[in-house]
């Protein structure tokens, strides 16, 4: 009988600009031939995995985030709600994948966000992908939250920043984090945002210290020598998700074919009761 190997899972956790090293650890995977099964991404995770899952080559989501700056997505807000705007986030993800259903992707995605009105995870696994993405983004008390049928979200690191459980509900058998959610110490705050975003690392810190480890691998890129709301290392930034994920490859590889040996094994034993 030949072994059967695990559906794999891919979670990407939020990181703003951070965020590129997920990019490198696809990369460092996709080289290895990991395979990856679904996918799931918060924050700045959602906005690498979107493409992804969509078929986007590897190689044009990483030119796409090299050229970044944080003043194409965010705009000034005429809400009460938000001083900012990220409406031109969906733009960038509508470039890239076009106006599509998060349901008609090509690897099983799901996006994170948090519903603010009823103080709630919110998995999204249909809807527009661009709108979706937005409001995984949303850091709340910076950009407005994003209104999705109805229901006014916020960003998913609120809720889950390394997105492992939707994928377990998706049918992952095994679970690759790549964890972001990293302090840069004595940083001092040059602006709203990161006052914002700081904040909200500090207050999330021991949760996300919990959770993360419910992935089968943990892959964490080291990023925190980099502000993490700036664009202008994206290179060294995606070299370091690439270094980090090419580093895990032998332990995901042994883990996987320890898992193919055991289902292998059980099914063996169920066909010799039966027979």
């Amino acid at each position: 009988m030949a072994e059967k190997r695990a559906n794999v899972g891919l979670a990407l956790s939020g990181g703003s600009a951070w965020g590129i090293a997920h990019v490198g650890a696809i990369a460092a995977l996709l080289k290895h031939e990991i395979p990856i099964d679904c996918i799931a991404g918060t924050s700045a995770g959602a906005v690498v995995a979107a493409p992804f899952a969509f078929g986007v080559p590897v190689a044009t989501i990483e030119e796409a985030a090299k050229k970044l700056e944080w003043k194409q997505i965010s705009r000034f807000a005429y809400s009460r709600l938000g001083v900012r705007n990220n409406a031109a986030l969906a733009k960038l993800i509508r470039d890239l994948v076009g106006d599509v259903d998060i349901k008609d992707a090509k690897i099983p995605l799901a996006i994170i966000a948090t519903d603010i009105e009823h103080g709630k995870e919110k998995v999204l696994r249909e809807g527009n992908v661009a709108s979706a993405v937005r409001a995984s983004c949303a850091i709340p008390g910076y950009f407005a939250p994003v209104d999705i049928g109805g229901t006014l979200y916020v960003d998913g690191g609120i809720s889950e920043n390394l997105p492992v459980s939707p994928l377990r509900g998706m049918g992952a058998e095994f679970v690759i984090g790549v964890n972001l959610a990293g302090m840069v110490e004595h940083l001092r705050p040059r602006n709203l945002g990161e006052v914002v975003t700081r904040s909200f690392d500090m207050l999330f810190r021991d949760r996300d210290e919990r959770t993360k480890f419910a992935a089968d691998i943990l892959i964490e890129p080291d990023v925190v020598s980099f502000r993490p709301r700036s664009f202008d290392e994206a290179e060294a930034i995606y070299q370091e998700g690439f270094r980090a994920a090419e580093a895990a490859v032998p332990m995901i590889k042994t883990k996987l074919a320890l898992h193919a040996a055991r289902a292998s094994n059980f099914w063996r034993r169920i066909k010799k009761f039966f027979s």
